[in-house]
């Protein structure tokens, strides 16, 4: 038993820091350079209402914010590991042929194995001047890859606190990597924008400054036949001028030995399963001899607790677990779901104190299963295994029917909306036939669900040149089609080109300064952003549709009084902050109703995310969950449940 284990406290996992202190990542890397002060992350964190953490000595806002992010992600995930209930250090091998290596001849079919001493940490590992810290970490499913990832992470965020010339660690799934065309290198600057909301521009100069160290995890979670042309990409991404100086990769050894081409990493670390001693160990120090004793009877039951997954859910579900049928079970894969499915049944009849569902009964046994079981097969079909509410879209539906339905629910009630402002406008019935035309057009043509989160100004000259086209094109788009009603010899061409010039203008100008959320702190925190923008996109374009209104007269020789002016500026207001931000709200909630009507979510699908996560079948970081462990997420995919 190691004493090294972090030891779960009430702010989350507290670790050795005299260890840290004295074991920096590279004692002979090249130093690197703070970067220049990055003036609007300060301004897109104050305007989007989130606190500013702690500036870290040494470091610049969008670091310290960064490492803060990944903190709190790794902090939350190792407090409500399954794997903390097993307090082990794993015994690792060294196994130097599943890695192309430098300078190292290695035959084709022979295992080259390091054995490492016993008690060795992660960190340590890494720090060894033969890995150089470019590690691949390999085991079978549940033998605690993701945990010792996760623990790595941990040590490496100490020391990036305390020496500003390390590296930040970054924590991203290869799940993700869905276009095999983009480099390696692109897609985590895209996750990173993603993810931990770090601005395109400042990640690309991380990077290339090597200012984060990328911790990849998930591989075999990608499609099988794309897993190998990953793999290659990142061999490339290695080669290339901007590699990292550090990489660290994990995934299950049995994918990984399938491949014909092996990672360009210094080392590979195989996670050994659970020997006789260990668990004999474990036991006494849970004061449970006679459990040991008696699970010495069964071999094969043995066999499957020496990976600490399944230690730990056989601990924490024993009082579901009958010895006499689980004998009785022919395959090994009928044996580890039995013994997931008796977790599921022990987390559900926990006696705990609910904080979710207080005034109101808790889901029964069966909605939970239906209702995760829908969950995980989302996230199995999408390869994902992170899930965001606001990231529900209309494939989520059963078939392409209800997609339909849902196209043309959104469009009649888009259209209704559009109808009754457009009435203020050109007359009632007018307004309404106009509305209905648009909104089923738009109804039948819209794709994804994209929430106007937050609003980004950046000074950068990507998003500036992003910032001009989109006002462009507004304003040529509505111009267009003016002009187009003028030249069929409409008197009005002139004023209604105007005005959609003045549409696509305001329109161009919202496209250009929206942007996703700095950080996700909340479930639902994007819909309801997007729901106070349409009400601030509204203000905001009062004043400058009333005074366009104004000059559009002007110049076409027509006169309107002040009051006329307001009231269209507003009603061109209220169709602009609808149309850009309050629509995506709307899709949204048709969406839900649907999804509850079918029974594949609940009304209310934050609470029971929360009480999923309280019964410790979910995590929860901030606005994002996951399966507490990728094979309960296979579990739950697996079920055949009734509505």
């Amino acid at each position: 038993m190691s004493k090294e284990q972090p030891q779960e406290s009430e702010q989350g996992i507290e670790i050795d820091k005299a260890e840290l202190t004295n074991s920096p990542i590279g004692q002979s890397g090249e130093n690197l350079a703070i970067g220049d002060h990055n003036t609007f992350v300060k301004y897109i964190l104050n305007l989007a209402g989130l606190a500013q953490p702690e500036k870290v000595a040494g470091r610049d806002e969008a670091e310290t914010f960064l490492l803060g992010e990944v903190k709190t992600e790794v902090r939350s995930r190792l407090k409500h590991s399954l794997h903390r209930e097993v307090a082990i250090t794993l015994d690792k091998e060294m196994q130097l042929d599943r890695v192309r290596t430098w300078g190292v001849s290695v035959k084709i079919g022979m295992r080259v194995i390091e054995q490492i001493e016993n008690g060795t940490s992660i960190l340590n590992v890494f720090q060894r001047e033969e890995v150089a810290g470019r590690l691949l970490i390999l085991g079978k499913p549940g033998a605690g890859k993701t945990t010792t990832y996760l623990e790595l992470a941990n040590d490496l965020l100490e020391i990036a606190e305390s020496d500003v010339k390390q590296p930040i660690p970054i924590l991203f799934n290869l799940s993700s990597w869905k276009d095999d065309d983009q480099s390696i290198a692109d897609w985590v600057v895209a996750e990173a924008k993603s993810k931990y909301g770090v601005a395109i521009e400042v990640a690309q100069n991380l990077l290339k400054r090597k200012r984060l160290l990328p911790m990849l995890d998930s591989l075999d979670e990608l499609e099988p036949h794309r897993q190998e042309p990953c793999v290659l990409a990142i061999n490339q991404w290695m080669q290339s001028e901007h590699r990292p100086r550090y990489l660290v990769i994990c995934s299950r050894s049995e994918e990984y030995d399938s491949y014909s081409a092996n990672f360009q990493l210094n080392a590979a670390i195989y996670l050994q399963p659970l020997s006789d001693e260990q668990l004999a160990e474990y036991f006494q120090v849970i004061s449970q001899p006679d459990l040991w004793q008696k699970l010495q009877q069964d071999a094969d039951l043995l066999e499957i607790l020496r990976t600490p997954l399944f230690l730990s859910i056989t601990l924490l579900a024993r009082q579901k677990i009958s010895i006499t049928e689980w004998e009785q079970l022919a395959t090994t894969n009928e044996r580890k779901t039995y013994l997931l499915s008796a977790y599921v049944r022990q987390m559900l009849a926990r006696d705990i104190e609910n904080q979710y569902y207080k005034a109101k009964p808790m889901p029964t046994s069966a909605q939970t299963r239906h209702w995760l079981s829908w969950l995980a097969q989302q996230l199995q079909q999408e390869s994902k295994d992170e899930f965001l509410i606001e990231g529900l879209q209309s494939s989520n539906l059963e078939n392409r029917t209800q997609q339909k339905i849902y196209n043309w629910i959104v469009g009649v009630l888009v259209g209704l909306l559009f109808g009754l402002i457009f009435g203020l406008l050109f007359g009632l019935l007018f307004g309404l036939i106009l509305g209905l035309i648009l909104g089923l057009l738009f109804g039948l043509t819209q794709k994804r669900i994209e929430p106007v989160e937050t609003f980004e100004f950046s000074l950068a000259p990507a998003k500036i040149r992003e910032f001009f086209q989109s006002l462009i094109k507004g304003l040529i788009s509505g111009l267009i089609v003016g002009l187009t009603v003028k030249i069929s010899g409409q008197s009005w061409g002139l004023v209604l080109g105007l005005f959609l010039g003045l549409v696509g203008l305001i329109g161009g100008l919202i496209d250009g300064l929206k942007a996703d959320f700095v950080s996700r702190k909340h479930p639902n925190q994007g819909i309801f952003a997007s729901l106070q923008n349409s009400i601030w996109i509204t203000l905001f374009t009062i004043p400058i549709s009333s005074f366009g209104m104004f000059f559009i007269l002007q110049v076409s020789g027509k006169q309107a009084s002040i009051l006329s002016n307001l009231i269209v500026g507003i009603d061109l207001a209220i169709f602009m902050g609808f149309h850009w931000s309050g629509v995506e709200a709307l899709k949204h909630f048709i969406l839900r109703c649907l999804l509850y009507r079918n029974g594949s979510i609940p009304w209310n699908y934050a609470q029971f995310l929360n009480y999923s996560t309280e019964r410790m079948l979910l995590q929860r970081v901030g606005g994002r969950y996951r399966f507490i462990h990728r094979l309960l997420q296979e579990h739950f995919a697996a079920q055949i449940t009734d509505k």
